[in-house]
């Protein structure tokens, strides 16, 4: 199986909107679990500090000023270069560490 050079094979996308409280500890969870993803925070017009709190944990945090999930997923899809993405909902359960135990 050939592998691209100096690609990361998986990104992690978590579209946020208002999640500073909540999205640091996000971060923290997939990095521990999938170390070698590139995480990034993709921001829908938060009006509170999400891209400040994301930005401190160190990820590629960018901005998608269209709102919708659907603009989101084509903003990710489009502007990352890797063969793999994981979405992730912050509304969903913090499960991120079972992803690594399997």
């Amino acid at each position: 199986m050939l592998q691209s050079v100096g690609r990361p094979r998986v990104a992690v996308l978590i579209p946020c909107y208002n999640e500073e409280v909540a999205v640091a500890q996000v971060v923290r969870d997939f990095k521990a679990s999938l170390s070698e993803a590139v995480i990034y925070v993709y921001d829908n017009n938060s009006r509170d500090r999400t891209v400040d709190m994301a930005k401190a944990e160190g990820v590629i945090v960018r901005c998608e000023p269209a709102s919708g999930a659907k603009a989101m997923s084509s903003a990710g899809c489009s502007r990352t270069s890797t063969r793999t993405y994981m979405f992730w909902s912050m509304e969903m359960p913090p499960i991120t560490r079972r992803v690594r135990e399997r």
